[in-house]
């Protein structure tokens, strides 16, 4: 039945591309060369395909379609480069000039995913990424952390020490330590958590700060929700791991955190970093590592209330998301020409991330197996959560593009996709492939004839 599905599939059809700028379409371009090398791009980051390519990884564990994977793969050796690393080898001008630690460790996410699908080569630079990042730790000042960039002479924010850096190391370090086994990683994740603690960057009621300068060592008071994203994933596979209640408890107090400071009627919508006079990156788009942390912590979870309320904030918060979707699950907001942080004709990709990220955790919470790397056809399903309801209402689902005006696009073939998922339980499984995979599947036609270029330049992520 699945492959018939995706025979239907109007492939050809999905031309509002989901296209990233950075290095896995020109890999030897400054920000500014590659806005102006490609029409439909605008300022978005080498670090985003990091965070875009762990959607495509993740897709692929949780459908067992690996129709994309050796695309995938290309692109993140392209990152890689010959070096077997994310940063030139540790070559000195890209550690001081182009490299920030949370931009690698978005590419060592994705890789680690990879690893946890059974790829031995992104174990590999899952590894050294978390070595490499590891370098930036500093314990002469504010009791430890990691340094967000590389350079500790001069650049941008040489004294920072990022919540987010230090969060992604968690979640890196956690996975690894449940992969390999290996204590090493679990008595680092252990060391960054305490001095989160410590310092104060995750208060007595889990309240995750931004960061402290390394001079002053006093937490700011920006708040953004993907950092309590990481460290749910974090925590989660660390009480997985090793079956230590601390570690739930941890994950529990985070996902409290989480309902109190994000979810709005079960809702994840809130971002207080976008509060009325607040310093921003808008368009936001910092949900997609909740989601992942989510369904990190439903699969961690004895506990049935918890398991409950984290299906109910993914269910209502995708009928929320969906309805911004066209038929082709095209769910990206047209911002206008000129909006930051967007494509070039003010397309905002981050929505495209979130729709995706939503997808993976809803196979999640509906008890879908993982494949690890199988080239299986179908899909096991399993009722580990029985007491929650696997029915997603079908006003969450994409019915026609009139909420999108950007999407245009309308043909008989190209609503086969609506036709079968309307109406629908979206439990089942091959629906979830049907829309991830039309999610995921935008951008990868106009790569295929892209010719890569010498690493050379990259921006910071902001």
């Amino acid at each position: 039945m699945r492959s018939r599905l995706l025979q239907r599939l109007p492939w050809d059809r999905f031309n509002n591309t989901l296209t990233i700028i950075k290095k896995e379409t020109e890999p030897g371009l400054s920000s500014m060369e590659a806005m102006d090398s490609v029409i439909l791009y605008r300022n978005v980051q080498w670090h985003e395909s990091g965070q875009y390519w762990d959607l495509f990884y993740q897709y692929f564990r949780w459908s067992g379609d690996l129709s994309w994977k050796s695309f995938a793969d290309s692109q993140l050796a392209l990152s890689a480069g010959g070096n077997g690393d994310y940063m030139g080898g540790l070559s000195p001008y890209v550690e001081e000039t182009t490299r920030w630690n949370d931009d690698m460790c978005w590419w060592g996410l994705t890789s680690m995913t990879a690893a946890e699908n059974g790829d031995s080569f992104h174990l590999q630079l899952a590894t050294r990424t978390f070595e490499e990042v590891w370098m930036s730790w500093d314990a002469s000042t504010c009791g430890g952390g990691i340094f967000w960039s590389r350079s500790r002479s001069g650049g941008y924010h040489p004294t920072l020490k990022s919540t987010i850096t230090n969060a992604q190391m968690v979640d890196l370090g956690a996975r690894l330590f449940r992969l390999t086994g290996n204590a090493d990683y679990k008595n680092k994740v252990d060391q960054i958590w305490n001095w989160l603690r410590t310092v104060g960057l995750v208060s007595a009621d889990y309240t995750v700060y931004d960061g402290v300068e390394s001079n002053e060592c006093v937490p700011n008071q920006q708040v953004y929700s993907y950092h309590t994203g990481e460290l749910l994933t974090g925590m989660s596979n660390m009480y997985i791991a090793t079956k230590d209640t601390k570690y739930l408890t941890e994950a529990h107090n985070i996902f409290a955190s989480i309902k109190r400071q994000f979810v709005v009627n079960d809702v994840l919508s809130f971002e207080p970093s976008c509060a009325a006079g607040a310093n921003c990156k808008s368009p936001t788009g910092y949900y997609w590592a909740i989601y992942k942390g989510l369904f990190h912590l439903s699969l961690a979870t004895p506990d049935a209330v918890v398991q409950n309320s984290v299906a109910s904030v993914i269910r209502t918060s995708a009928t929320a998301n969906f309805r911004g979707c066209n038929s082709n699950w095209n769910c990206m907001r047209n911002l206008g020409v000129g909006t930051g942080f967007t494509l070039r004709d003010g397309t905002n990709v981050r929505d495209q991330f979130e729709t995706v990220a939503i997808l993976n955790a809803l196979a999640v919470i509906n008890g879908v197996v993982p494949r690890n790397g199988s080239t299986a056809t179908t899909f096991s399903t399993v009722s580990s959560m029985s007491t929650v309801s696997s029915t997603i209402s079908a006003t969450a689902l994409p019915t026609n593009a009139s909420n999108n005006p950007s999407n245009t696009e309308s043909s008989s073939s190209s609503n086969v996709n609506v036709g079968i998922v309307v109406g629908s339980v979206f439990g089942g499984a091959a629906v979830f492939i049907l829309a991830a995979g039309s999610v995921l599947l935008y951008r990868r036609r106009q790569l295929q004839n892209k010719q890569a270029l010498p690493s050379s330049f990259f921006t910071p992520s902001q």
